[in-house]
């Protein structure tokens, strides 16, 4: 999510892509709601604007829709979802290092927790909810859709042991927090690096100058956390507040609007750069402050718990596929074209020099990917609206995200006195973010164990791209040695078995995502997104994250989900199918948690 890289607060939950061409940094290709779109569309984001049915526009009962890299049906019976790779999931992808399930030898590539509200009398696992709160407490950051959608799912799938989904604790922080904190080369006064407790309780033996506040953290997090007030009370409105400082970086809100007066001007910019390289990563304060903002209001929210799924997030897409035909999915179809044919658009892949013409067309790729395609005369025309949706696919900010993952003979960071059971370390060291499993809970700690050994954003993955894997992993292990001394990782240190492949993944290079997740620049929300999406007589349609306000979240391609469903039923003259879904009982069902139902008109005031 965005800007809080911390030893409290690591707020590096970026979840990138992988094997899928064009796929939100979600669920991909098993986006094929056709029971759940209904539900998804009380959560529209800003930028989600209520659809209209053109004027004159004929009914079209039985439109031919295509969904270029996953999609949404919405009780459509004709449509295709072309899909670059050979699996569903696109940047909700686990890496196996075992065929053995039980082995629990596996790493999340992308998406790896989900942020759910307390509820103090909700105690049941899969997105249950309780009889004291009907399912109806608030979830104030707006994710519960993804828990309702899991809920749901196993559901329709009881019968079918293989794709229950089954959550589990993620646990964000160590309950002793002796996750290491290492930065500016300093240690405690017995010479050990630091704890995040000690670090918390001794700011003067953490290097700083002079210059950098003492309470720099509760200063940024103030900052961030004035906003979320107005958004508990009011999505919409808390929204529209937020997006007035859409043109403002991090690093100027905090310069020229917050600061002043807090601290002395000499100490800002030290100030500063000690809150970009603790509480974010490398380069993210030249990003937009509203990104930094929505990822706080994840990440810092009082009244927060996560979760993560059990043998894998991977299982999530995996149990789509029951609600599916495969008929309607078309694997390995690598989409490089788009052309208008009428009021149709025909659509290329390789292999298929012919192409297919669709009445309507859902685009989910990350916009790095469309960018390489030939685009439809329609993009081409000197209206403002063409004008801005190039602009759009060219300017868009994605973010670099990269994550090693090394396996060892037993978890030793979960012995001694100093024992770390989930949580992180947070250094300035290359590897900045090392993440503990939450998944080996009650397992002998003697053995065999993945541990993510680094996780980057910014410029810090940057400075992976030039290096093979296995430097990559050489340099990570070293940093590893530093902040364990007291395990001997050469010895417990085990190489992943090469019928596995790497072990690491850099999500710049992939080209099914250029990038690994959207994460936008100064006045991006407001002078290219929200124009972008504001043609309702197109029809090529626009979804995935970068669509929505929570970017790199599964959330936002739901969300994002929900609004093209609408979006197309509206152009076609279909709002009977968009009504049926909302009152259907699943359409009910997945409702009762929504919170952004008041969010349509916001584009259309942009």
């Amino acid at each position: 999510m965005s800007i809080v890289h911390s030893a409290h607060h690591n707020i590096l939950n970026r979840q990138p892509p992988t094997y899928n061409y064009g796929i939100p940094r979600s669920i991909r290709s098993v986006c094929v709601f056709l029971n759940i779109c209904m539900r998804l569309n009380n959560n529209r984001a800003p930028g989600v604007f209520e659809p209209k049915v053109p004027e004159n526009k004929k009914k079209q009962p039985d439109p031919k829709i295509c969904i270029i890299g996953a999609g949404m049906s919405a009780g459509l019976k004709n449509f295709e979802i072309l899909e670059c790779s050979n699996r569903v999931g696109g940047r909700v992808l686990t890496k196996y290092f075992s065929d053995v399930k039980e082995d629990k030898l596996y790493g999340e590539y992308g998406a790896m927790r989900l942020p759910k509200s307390k509820c103090d009398n909700c105690h049941g696992q899969s997105g249950s909810t309780c009889d004291n709160c009907h399912g109806h407490h608030r979830n104030s950051h707006g994710h519960q859709m993804v828990f309702d959608t899991i809920c749901y799912l196993n559901k329709i799938n009881k019968y079918a042991e293989d794709y229950r989904i089954d959550l589990i604790n993620f646990i964000f922080t160590d309950a002793e927090e002796n996750g290491r904190y290492f930065y500016n080369n300093k240690r405690d006064e017995s010479c050990n690096i630091m704890t995040q407790k000690y670090a918390d309780e001794n700011f003067d033996a953490l290097g700083f100058p002079q210059t950098v506040s003492k309470d720099y953290r509760k200063l940024y997090e103030d900052a961030l956390s004035q906003f979320f007030d107005e958004l508990d009370k009011d999505i919409r409105f808390g929204i529209k507040k937020l997006m007035e400082y859409d043109g403002y970086s991090v690093y100027s809100y905090l310069k020229e609007i917050y600061l002043p007066g807090k601290i002395p001007k000499e100490d800002i910019e030290e100030t500063i750069a000690a809150m970009e390289m603790t509480e974010s990563a490398t380069g993210l304060f030249r990003l937009a402050f509203t990104e930094a903002v929505m990822d706080g209001y994840t990440f810092l929210h009082k009244n927060q718990e996560w979760k993560t799924i059990k043998y894998g997030m991977q299982r999530f897409p995996d149990a789509f596929k029951p609600t599916l035909e495969e008929k309607y999915i078309k694997y390995n179809r690598k989409v490089f074209k788009l052309k208008n044919e009428g009021n149709k658009v025909r659509v290329y892949w390789e292999g298929d020099d012919n192409g297919q013409i669709y009445d309507e067309v859902i685009v989910t790729c990350p916009l790095g990917v469309v960018r390489q395609w030939e685009l439809p005369d329609e993009l081409d025309k000197c209206s403002e609206k063409d004008y801005i949706k190039r602009r759009a696919i060219r300017e868009l900010n994605y973010d670099n995200s990269a994550k090693i993952f090394l396996k060892f003979k037993s978890r030793f960071w979960e012995r001694g006195e100093r024992s770390i059971v989930g949580g992180n370390s947070s250094t300035d060291l290359p590897i900045r973010t090392v993440i503990y499993p939450s998944y080996y809970v009650g397992d002998s700690t003697d053995k065999q164990a993945i541990l993510l050994g680094s996780y980057t954003w910014a410029n810090d993955a940057a400075k992976y791209a030039p290096y093979s894997q296995k430097e990559n992993v050489k340099l990570c292990l070293k940093n590893l040695k530093t902040l364990h001394p007291e395990a001997n990782l050469d010895e417990e240190w085990c190489d992943v078995d090469p019928e596995h492949g790497d072990s690491s993944i850099y999500w710049p290079n992939e080209p099914t995502t250029v990038g690994a997740f959207a994460l936008f620049g100064p006045s991006q929300y407001t002078n290219l997104l929200y124009k972008m999406l504001k043609d309702s007589n197109s029809n090529i349609h626009w979804a995935g994250e970068h669509t929505d306000i929570h970017h790199a979240w599964i959330i936002g391609a739901l969300n994002s989900a929900v609004r093209v469903v609408k979006e197309v039923l509206y152009r076609t003259n279909n709002v009977n199918l968009w009504n049926n879904l909302l009152n259907s009982d699943a359409g009910k069902e997945l409702l009762c948690n929504c919170e952004w139902l008041k969010c349509d008109d916001i584009v259309k005031e942009k």
